[in-house]
Order: structure tokens, then sequence, then C-alpha cells
């Protein structure tokens, strides 16, 4: 069994197959199981999104057509730019996680995001964890996604925390 760091969860918010879920982590094994079709591949997909960003991305699954990163993105009818999130809670000790993440657009623009308790990013020096674990209703107001930079503020007034 894997004691720390570990994934906690993976949140997904405005992904298609995936809308606004938050699918928790075991410690010693995960399965994700289902019909073709599901989104079962996707969870890699999203994987693959958050630890190498959009520059390097590129699905293995064989689809319909090429499976880029914004047509991940949940589209509403006549909306314009739809947005959604992936993002992995990391629990680096017990009950102290911090975020990683990516936000996509549908119109491609992309931007990839840490959450953690403080403002140093410094390369040296260690991401400070919190001691709440957030998912998919923390990231948004009112039942409404929000844009990356509104995101920045809403978990700082929030949670008190860095985006």
């Amino acid at each position: 069994m894997k004691d720390y760091p570990r994934i906690k969860r993976l949140s997904t918010l405005g992904i298609i197959r995936h809308q606004h879920f938050d699918y928790e982590f075991g410690p010693f094994r995960t399965d994700f199981v289902g019909e073709g079709g599901a989104g079962k591949s996707m969870i890699s997909d999203l994987l693959q999104l958050i630890f190498v960003g959009v520059r390097y991305f590129h699905s293995p699954t064989k689809g319909s057509g090429p499976r880029e990163a914004k047509t991940l993105v949940l589209r509403s009818e006549g909306k314009g730019t739809d947005m959604g999130y992936a993002f992995l809670s990391l629990e680096l000790k017990k009950n102290q996680y911090v975020i990683v993440g990516i936000y996509l657009e549908s119109s491609g623009a992309a931007e990839m995001f840490i959450v953690q308790q403080g403002n140093n990013f410094e390369a040296d020096t260690k991401l400070a964890t919190f001691g709440q674990l957030l998912g998919v209703a923390e990231f948004q107001r009112d039942n409404s996604i929000l844009p990356i930079n509104e995101l920045r503020d809403h978990i700082i007034d929030n949670f008190n925390l860095t985006c």
C-alpha cells in the first residue's frame, strides 16, 4: 500500500463524459470500469494533460477523430467559449494537500495551475500544503464554472489559498 505522497482525488469540471465529478483514489488500487465510450481512456488523457500540458499531449486512444485537449471540454449550444478543469488533489502527508491541474477552453486555450498555501513558488522550495480537500463544488460559484482568472480570486477569497 502506498503511503505518501499519493493521488487522493481526480476532479473534473466541464469535461465531456465526466461533467462534474470527484473520483476518489484508493491507497492500494483504483479501477475504472465501464462500457466502451464511457470515458475510461479519457481518465488517462486527463492525467497526461495535468502532468505534461497541452503542448506535449498525445492521446493514444483511437477515436472517430483526433483527441485534442480543446475537444475534451463539454460544449454548450450557442454559448461561445466553454471551459473545463481537470485537477488532482495530491496528499503529501496525512490530510495535507496540494492541487495540480489544467484549465481548458473550447477555443484551445489552456493553463496549468497549482493551488497551495502561500505564495512561494520558487523552484528550490517545497509546495505548502493545506488541510482541506477541495473538489468540483469549491471550484464553482453559484454552480457556474469560473474562468481561470476568476478562479484565482475565488480560491484566495474563500479558502485563503493561492492559485
